[in-house]
């Protein structure tokens, strides 16, 4: 049996440079801090890359796709990536996929059901139960959701609850799965217990050398090694290397979408600075009051 496997196609807005911020939405504008750091000239053949896939995925007997479609979570996008896939994202008999953080941004200031719109084949499951589970002649793959239903820009993590593990115990004990190969498809890299990486997963690219303000820390892809932020930056300068600062300075000189977000992360900053001090002062009178008493 011949299977295809991708993930994090990310296939993003053809003229997102040219959106104003205010048709994107709060959480789409924060989003593109990213995009604006490099991701999105990284990712700016999306479309042409998944419509290679679709075309390997041809020749397989079944094709998976661990999420991250898109890379806003956008209408738009969604239309885009099913487009680029062809005839292979309506076979759901020999194409699944399901959505990673990236597909699961608010919507209209509601959790996104964005991609059950635009995939509607594809929310089926081979068995009954929590748990979406695909059978596949000799194999069965299991889909475990990661992401969650409602996902933040620069801060989604991957969990799995208690829930999700119990029900994957009972699906690998089904009488329907026994002599089957079983997979388990996860849209973020797995993690040991206690939250610790593995020291050099598969998944992984040789680690990077750190910049001069970085410090040790644990990452779960990419790097064992990876920045922490520096102090007294804000949100969108946190995102921005010390390389591409000078770089970035003349983004915000001409262009007023960057000018607005960078105001629009500042004050974000701010508030969180505001509300952390007033925390403490809070904290503080306690104790002076437990004190006095």
């Amino acid at each position: 049996m011949k299977l295809v496997h991708f993930s994090d196609v990310h296939v993003q807005l053809r003229d997102w440079r040219r959106r104003r911020l205010r048709e994107l939405g709060p959480m789409r504008a924060l989003a593109t801090v990213e995009l604006w750091k490099g991701r999105g000239r990284l990712f700016d053949g999306a479309e042409e890359s998944l419509r290679a896939l679709a075309r390997v995925a041809a020749g397989a007997d079944h094709a998976v796709c661990t999420g991250d479609l898109t890379q806003l979570g956008h209408p738009e996008e969604f239309a885009a990536a099913r487009a680029a896939l062809g005839p292979l994202a309506a076979d759901a008999d020999r194409f699944t996929v399901f959505p990673g953080n990236h597909d699961r941004y608010p919507w209209l200031g509601a959790p996104s059901r964005l991609f059950e719109q635009h995939f509607p084949e594809h929310t089926r499951s081979d068995l009954p139960g929590p748990l979406r589970v695909r059978l596949l002649g000799e194999a069965a793959l299991i889909a475990l959701d990661s992401a969650g239903p409602l996902c933040w820009p620069v801060v989604s993590r991957g969990r799995l609850d208690r829930a999700q593990l119990d029900a994957l115990s009972a699906t690998l004990a089904a009488p329907a799965l026994r002599g089957l190969c079983k997979l388990i498809a996860v849209h973020h890299a797995p993690l040991l217990r206690g939250g610790r990486p593995t020291a050099n997963p598969p998944w992984c690219s040789a680690p990077a050398p750190p910049p001069n303000w970085a410090t040790k820390a644990t990452s779960p892809c990419r790097s064992t090694e990876v920045a922490s932020s520096p102090p007294n930056r804000t949100l969108f300068e946190q995102t921005i290397t010390p390389r591409r600062t000078r770089r970035a300075r003349s983004w915000f000189s001409k262009n007023p979408n960057l000018r607005a977000l960078r105001a629009l992360c500042g004050a974000m900053s701010l508030s969180g600075v505001r509300r952390h001090s007033s925390r403490r002062a809070t904290a503080g009178s306690r104790r002076e009051a437990r004190a006095a008493g």
